[in-house]
């Protein structure tokens, strides 16, 4: 897991920083998992 997140501070977020809420390491690891889990859209992910 550990690898994973470092591997992740290697993508560049380029979102506009006072319109971000979240971290993008934090959503892509919860999409992640989700796939993981069988989510199959947006909907299923939140």
């Amino acid at each position: 897991m550990e690898k994973l997140l470092q591997w992740m501070e290697y993508i560049e977020d380029v979102r506009q920083e006072r319109k971000v809420r979240h971290k993008l390491k934090d959503i892509l690891v919860i999409v992640l998992f989700a796939t993981l889990a069988d989510a199959d859209g947006w909907v299923e992910i939140a």
